[in-house]
């Protein structure tokens, strides 16, 4: 019971909440007892009375039973995608209410004759308010289990996070476990004159005093901060380097010189890759022209980046990258371009300034690989598994993928006497109910030539009862699934 009014604002009694809405009622000694001993909480956002704009779906009526409040609100959930802030609407998909991925013990409980009769007393608009919108956790012996709300464990995560403030909002990444944002698998698109596209801050800023002052506020703080971060005001030079020297180096040059692209479908119909190190090498001359040796700190600092990118560079498809991982061998105290204040020698640095000292190091590294590399390498190259390869992570020059791929589309034109539509036509055969949609296809290479792969789970379909939320293919046929097994079953 501490728990839960640690992490909730308002916590009240079944018995409370039911007469909150219904003044005088009788219940039999079970419901009583059970009323009596489960708890109903909600955020401070979230009132425990019923408001005038919580109105009922319009598939709720007057004679709704509880399995038909809970399917209508199992529905909204998974058409809206938060079937995860409920306990009570784990496993469900879009459809109904019967299409679970496992067996939901909550739903279970809530169907027990004590939630029918709660049901007859409180009534629909109260019952499916609280199934929709409070959590319930019911007593079990000396402890609670919650029936219904937003996941406790996730509340108690979310209340740790801001415990340890993140620097007052400003960007930390002191938690070692947390994985790099930036992924380069599946990347596609055509090649491009730029190594970088022109909307990224090393691309769009000046090389001016300004222009590094805007490179720092975007690498440590909000780009709408009036002031410079303590400690970083004196590296203004540094930053200003770091962008002349980026828009100096000859990158397409660095590009076609260590990967070159040439080549299309072979005799064997394989397309040829770039073997992976040469895409190493490529990024690490990229480094050492652009990145400014004052902002590595020192030469093992940067050997020990190069190393941690070369691990980076061989993950597999779905791996991540810990930022402890990112920072493995690196030294903060070699990193001169986070000024310390000025004290008397016979006094040490304090642990609160060496912290924040690590914050601001480990953020500008972390940004490297996350802000820096991957951009590059998802305008340098098309990335994707291949079918021999399984999990591994192939490289190929986007020119070489272009006309590869432009290859394959024409002999699946030839072939299979595909026709391709005009976007006019795929919207009136979707408007007319003659197809249920399209799906994003790629190809992933094989022994010979490319397979291609329809991602029929990709949400990119508008719900004709919902008009501004996506949906996929196989959110459409979820419910003609569920006919079709239940047909085959009887």
């Amino acid at each position: 019971m501490e728990v839960i009014k640690r992490y909730y604002d308002m916590t009240y009694s079944l018995r409370e909440y039911a007469q909150l809405h219904v003044q005088d009622f009788s219940a039999s000694e079970a419901l009583e007892e059970f009323m009596n001993s489960s708890v109903v909480a909600c955020s401070a956002e979230t009132s425990v009375w019923l408001k005038q704009q919580d109105k009922l779906p319009k598939e709720v009526d007057c004679s709704s039973t509880v399995v038909e409040l809970l399917e209508v609100a199992i529905n909204n959930a998974t058409a809206k995608g938060r079937e995860r802030d409920n306990v009570l609407f784990w496993g469900y998909k879009y459809g109904a209410m019967q299409t679970s991925s496992y067996p939901n013990n909550m739903v279970t409980f809530f169907l027990r004759p004590l939630l029918k009769e709660l049901h007859q007393i409180i009534g629909n608009d109260s019952m499916f308010y609280l199934i929709n919108n409070l959590s319930l956790f019911v007593k079990n012996e000396s402890c609670y289990i919650q029936i219904t709300g937003y996941p406790l464990n996730e509340l108690c995560l979310k209340s740790k996070v801001k415990e340890k403030g993140h620097n007052n909002g400003k960007r930390s990444y002191a938690a070692s476990d947390r994985f790099l944002t930036g992924k380069v698998s599946h990347s596609t698109g055509k090649d491009k004159k730029r190594c970088f596209s022109r909307d990224h801050v090393m691309e769009k800023t000046a090389c001016t005093p300004e222009g590094a002052s805007k490179l720092i506020k975007a690498i440590f703080q909000k780009e709408t901060s009036k002031r410079l971060v303590k400690g970083l005001r004196d590296s203004v030079d540094i930053f200003e380097m770091f962008l002349r020297r980026h828009k100096s180096c000859p990158m397409k040059v660095l590009l076609d010189k260590f990967c070159e692209a040439d080549g299309t479908l072979s005799d064997g119909g394989k397309i040829k890759d770039i073997p992976y190190h040469q895409v190493k090498a490529f990024c690490r001359v990229v480094l050492k022209r652009c990145v400014p040796m004052k902002l590595w700190g020192s030469r093992k600092n940067m050997t020990a980046f190069l190393s941690n990118l070369e691990r980076y560079l061989s993950l597999r498809k779905k791996e991540g990258m810990s930022i402890k991982n990112v920072m493995q061998g690196i030294r903060i105290n070699d990193c001169d371009f986070v000024k310390l204040p000025k004290r008397e020698l016979q006094y040490r640095t304090s642990e609160s300034e060496y912290k924040k000292r690590e914050g601001l190091v480990t953020t500008f590294y972390v940004w490297l690989m996350n802000s820096y590399i991957v951009p590059l390498l998802r305008n340098a190259f098309t990335i994707t598994e291949s079918v021999p390869g399984r999990n591994h992570l192939f490289f190929y020059r986007k020119a070489v993928w272009a006309n590869v791929q432009s290859e394959v589309l024409q002999q699946m034109h030839e072939s299979s006497k595909l026709n391709p539509l005009t976007v006019e036509e795929a919207q009136n055969l979707i408007l007319s109910g003659e197809s249920l949609g399209y799906a994003p296809l790629r190809f992933i290479p094989k022994t010979s030539g490319l397979r291609p792969v329809i991602n029929m789970g990709a949400k990119v379909n508008r719900r004709k009862e919902f008009s501004n939320q996506l949906c996929s293919i196989n959110q459409l046929l979820v419910e003609a699934s569920w006919i079709t097994e239940r047909s085959s079953k009887n």
